[in-house]
């Protein structure tokens, strides 16, 4: 059937996107301190493609230009804030999941960045390499997962807009049956 080859290109074309996905992963990294980037990059460089801006305005640069599964940025730049940053990256990437780093515990920078820019973690600096990695791992497989809900509801619109027109057709049909049945019988 017609509706059944439909669905197979869409299920090839959604294995297909959760192959590109298993690529390695792309995190941004976004700090005015160069030696914490340098740290950064040096925990995720063998598991993802990490790419680093030394301000708010460059990191969002980097997010309008490429996708990104994670993006991590610390609180306390000049400029723009790593709160502000992350509200806009949630308004264009809203599947990257964000983290917040800082060497602050101040609960009003909490709040708001939980709140305006729907902080996933909010570490702590100095941080624990294996947390870090952990939270980012974790931080990954969710973005994935996200992206693969928001497809498989996609498909499932796609899928349900292709039943009701097979539906309206087969009806339509089925009134022109009985129309000739009716004409045929009498």
């Amino acid at each position: 059937m017609e509706f059944d080859l439909k669905l197979d290109a869409a299920l090839e074309k959604r294995a297909d996107s959760a192959q590109q996905e298993r690529k390695r992963p792309r995190l941004l990294c976004i700090d005015d301190e160069p030696g914490n980037l340098n740290v950064l990059v040096s925990i995720f460089e063998a598991d993802y493609d990490v790419m680093t801006a030394t301000d708010g305005e460059a990191g969002l640069t980097l997010i309008n230009e490429h996708d990104f599964s994670v993006i991590i940025s610390d609180q306390r730049m000049p400029k723009m804030l790593g709160t502000q940053v992350l509200a806009r990256a949630k308004e264009i990437q809203p599947h990257a999941v964000r983290i917040i780093l800082t060497a602050y515990s101040d609960v009003g920078d909490i709040i708001e960045s939980i709140n305006s820019g729907g902080v996933y973690r909010y570490i702590l600096k100095p941080w624990d390499r294996d947390d870090m990695r952990m939270t980012v791992r974790n931080a990954v497989e969710m973005s994935g997962l996200q992206r693969e809900n928001k497809q498989l509801i996609l498909d499932l619109q796609a899928r349900n807009r292709e039943l009701k027109k097979s539906k309206l057709t087969a009806e339509t049909a089925n009134a022109a049956k009985s129309q000739f049945l009716a004409n045929v019988s009498h």
